[in-house]
């Protein structure tokens, strides 16, 4: 009898503690959702003109928002072209572009499962600016040959520094 009643606490506490382990997994990974962005352009006038045409895609988060709105705000006085798409969306073709902006967050040491084959295809052209975000504040499985700025999106500091080295990207 005392085997018995040992075993069955023993499976509830261990039940419980799967509950609770899983329970916090889930919320973290349902914390780290990043939402999808609604198309935008900026200085759409010049679309059919010879200005730069340059492609954002990225994520509906704060952290993200903040960065575009600066990037958006500089962008706005110069004279390019820029759409602002979700990375959902992202085109295997990116000719038509003079600037390819990634700006997406790194989770389970990976970007998005879509943005992996464009970042293989394009990692040596030049037009190609890689930026994401991760809680470590870096790409664990980044390859050798691909260049990216990769950095926590928890501080206010880093809002700064990545939308100075998109708008770089971009004006350069």
């Amino acid at each position: 009898m005392l085997k018995k009643k040992s075993v069955r606490i023993g499976l509830i506490v261990l039940l419980g503690v799967i509950l609770v382990a899983g329970s916090g997994l889930m919320y973290y990974r349902l914390s780290r959702i990043q939402g999808t962005i609604a198309t935008s352009i900026i200085n759409e006038e010049l679309e059919e003109t010879d200005a730069p045409k340059v492609v954002v895609y990225t994520q509906d988060r704060s952290f993200k928002n903040e960065v575009m709105k600066k990037v958006t705000a500089d962008i706005s006085t110069r004279p390019i072209y820029l759409e602002i798409l979700p990375i959902e969306e992202i085109s295997k073709d990116l000719d038509q572009w003079d600037k390819i902006v990634i700006f997406t967050t790194v989770q389970s040491s990976e970007p998005p499962e879509n943005v992996l084959p464009i970042i293989t295809k394009y990692r040596d052209d030049q037009r190609m600016g890689l930026f994401l975000t991760a809680d470590s504040g870096e790409w664990a499985h980044q390859p050798d040959d691909v260049e990216a700025l990769t950095a926590a999106s928890r501080s206010l500091d880093n809002v700064d520094e990545f939308a100075t080295q998109i708008i770089s990207f971009i004006t350069d």
